[in-house]
């Protein structure tokens, strides 16, 4: 069963032209490190919503099969960059690394009206199956 977390709008308003999607999935080892890696996501996702260039982002869960999936939406590359080298997110990443079974993420370049709200969860999992 797959759990979707809702999309929440980012501060960076909600784009114009063509946007960067970043969708991913990961995989924690063991069972034990959801809820850890779900405690961090939620840091995450409270800095991706104020984050500069943000214009959306969601979280999809599959606690017992240990992965997630992730989406955000950005005004560009940049956003992305800066975003993901910022704290709490950069130090969430170092410091998950040992728990991570595996993680895939995919960039891709879409107008904004056709990303406002995200993409379908079925398709954010098609495109990060095949990866790796």
């Amino acid at each position: 069963m797959v759990l979707p977390l809702r999309w929440v709008a980012g501060a960076g308003g909600e784009g114009g032209g063509d946007v960067v999607v970043m969708v991913s999935r990961l995989e924690v080892k063991r069972l034990r490190d959801v809820l850890p890696f779900l405690r961090d996501s939620l840091r995450i996702r409270r800095q991706a919503a104020a984050a500069p260039g943000g214009l959306g982002h969601a979280l999809a869960a599959a606690p017992l099969r240990r992965t997630f999936w992730t989406q955000s939406v950005w005004a560009d590359r940049a956003a992305v960059e800066t975003f993901a080298a910022a704290r709490p997110h950069r130090d969430i990443v170092r410091g998950s690394r040992p728990r991570m079974a595996d993680s895939r993420f995919v960039f891709l370049v879409r107008p904004a009206s056709e990303v406002r709200q995200g993409l379908p969860w079925d398709k954010v999992r098609e495109m990060t199956a095949g990866q790796g």
